[in-house]
């Protein structure tokens, strides 16, 4: 029998997940933070349940956003909550030790300093204690619950016959789940490198879909590329991968041992066959991909692209874009991409486009030219110039300039976009909550950029791609399209905002490497 697997969202759309499983009879995986009992408890009777007739509550770690509502939910079903006994002292605690917990980027390094509220709960005591797998088919759903130690001790995973997993926080969606198809780290693992060894022996039981406390769900290859991407252990590699030497039929899953640690659990897995594609492995021929930004945005806008690309063994440079004017920003442009050794493809996005335009003129070693609803500019021409035959867009009503002079540039004041305005004219196609937080750190143009010409235009001797957003707020379609025709670009259209590269990152990164 196929089970159905119906998320539950705690907390946002995607930033909280639980999760139903529908089989013979119902188990629920995950509780949600303190409080969010009635949420997950209405998500079940939605889902035609009565929750009553709920077999089990499995908890995948102690982290109080998993097991916060753990014990209303058993009072209120019935049902016994099971967990590792890896776990223990936090549930029995009703909290986490965050003296164990190792920061895993930003968020991480927040939580940190400024614990999040509701950060405990009333003690735990599960009426199930794990000590290695156990089979849940007797509980009416064909699968096993495996242990995946390293985000916690007493991590679990609960593995489907059917090929998903549901994953717990071994991997989380970006930005707190927010970006929920790009794989990232949690705020917190209390063991890094443990979790990428439990994540790897997870992928080589061959699930084909991951089901995430935050984010998500993703596809198995996709996180291996992450995975593939991230650090090996310092001793050695992780263990073997799937196009390694260890392979598991879909027979072996169903008859591993319902308790125990099998053979085909993560901790037992051998040593990969398949060498890790570095950077350094790439030789002078291979070209490296500079990412040029444009204008309200930065660097960090194409971390997706970035883990695309470099997952294929691409060298990538993601430049910071002065913003102050197009001839010193070109000129630092090109005394960067200068100093790098080998070929060299040029993406520019929006007013980084114009930027690439005139830096690649005098480049040899550029040996192509990408543009992601970029301005391709000719000479004599400005990003004002080039748009003023066509309609007028969102961000020329929704541009406020700012009431000072801005610092470094030539002269007049630096350019925002309205915050409240921000989205609809940036960044239409991504979540409110990013949006917001875009809105909030956006770099500013000087407004004396846009209207200095183009002194030189390099797509008239490189060859060039051109991507059209055909949802652009920012720069109309019908300006890129002009602009793609004229240099002869190799032009590809895009249903999407001004920012294809954030909501679609997979086919932008499709597009760069076909300029390579």
């Amino acid at each position: 029998m196929k089970t159905k697997i119906v998320r539950i969202p705690v907390l946002g759309h995607h930033l909280i997940n639980t999760y139903l499983l529908l089989g013979r009879k119902p188990i629920l995986v995950d509780c949600g933070i303190p409080g969010s009992a009635d949420r997950v408890y209405e998500g079940i009777v939605e889902a035609g349940v009565d929750p009553a007739d709920l077999a089990m509550i499995v908890l995948t770690h102690a982290h109080i956003d998993h097991f916060g509502a753990a014990n209303d939910l058993h009072r209120r079903t019935g049902a016994p909550v099971a967990a590792h006994e890896g776990d223990l002292p936090a549930y029995r605690a009703g909290h986490a030790d965050s003296a164990q917990r190792q920061p895993m980027g930003v968020f991480g390094r927040i939580f940190a300093r400024t614990p999040p509220p509701n950060a405990s709960t009333d003690p735990l005591n599960p009426q199930i204690v794990l000590t290695g797998d156990y089979g849940l088919n007797e509980h009416g759903v064909d699968a096993r619950i495996i242990h995946t130690p390293g985000h916690t001790p007493g991590s679990v995973s609960v593995l489907l016959d059917q090929g998903d997993l549901i994953a717990g926080d071994m991997l989380s969606g970006g930005f707190l789940g927010l970006l929920r198809y790009r794989p990232s780290y949690p705020p917190f693992h209390d063991d890094r490198e443990q979790a990428l060894d439990s994540l790897q022996g997870a992928l080589n039981l061959q699930p084909h879909t991951l089901h995430l406390g935050h984010g998500g769900p993703m596809q198995s290859e996709r996180v291996q590329r992450w995975l593939d991407h991230q650090q090996p252990r310092a001793g050695g590699e992780r263990p073997g991968r799937r196009d390694g030497t260890t392979r598991f039929s879909p027979h072996q899953l169903r008859s591993a041992p319902a308790t125990g640690m099998d053979a085909g659990s993560p901790s037992n897995t051998p040593s990969r066959t398949r060498k890790r594609v570095s950077m350094s492995d790439a030789t002078s021929s291979t070209p490296t991909v500079v990412l040029v930004h444009g204008a309200f945005a930065d660097a960090s806008g194409f971390a997706s692209v970035i883990g695309e690309l470099e997952a294929d063994g691409i060298s990538v440079r993601a430049w910071a874009n002065p913003l102050r004017g197009l001839g010193t920003d070109a000129a630092a442009l090109q005394a960067f991409v200068g100093a790098i050794q080998g070929p060299v493809v040029l993406v520019g996005h929006s007013y980084g486009g114009a930027v690439i335009t005139q830096a690649s003129a005098g480049l040899q070693n550029v040996q192509s030219l990408v543009y992601l609803a970029a301005f391709g500019l000719d000479e004599g021409e400005s990003g004002l110039s080039v748009q003023a035959d066509f309609p007028a867009t969102l961000l020329a009503s929704n541009a406020r300039p700012s009431s000072y002079d801005a610092p470094g540039a030539a002269g007049g004041p630096d350019l925002f976009i309205d915050h409240d305005l921000f989205r609809e004219t940036f960044c239409a196609d991504i979540p409110v909550g990013v949006a917001s937080v875009l809105a909030a750190s956006q770099r500013p143009l000087a407004a004396a950029a846009l209207g200095e010409p183009c002194t030189a235009s390099g797509w008239k001797n490189i060859p060039s791609w051109f991507l059209i957003s055909d949802q652009d707020g920012a720069i109309h379609p019908d300006v890129q399209r002009f602009m793609a025709e004229r240099m002869k670009a190799t032009t590809e259209t895009i249903q999407a905002s001004h920012v294809a590269f954030m909501s679609q990152p997979v086919t932008v990164a499709g597009f760069i490497k076909k300029a390579l």
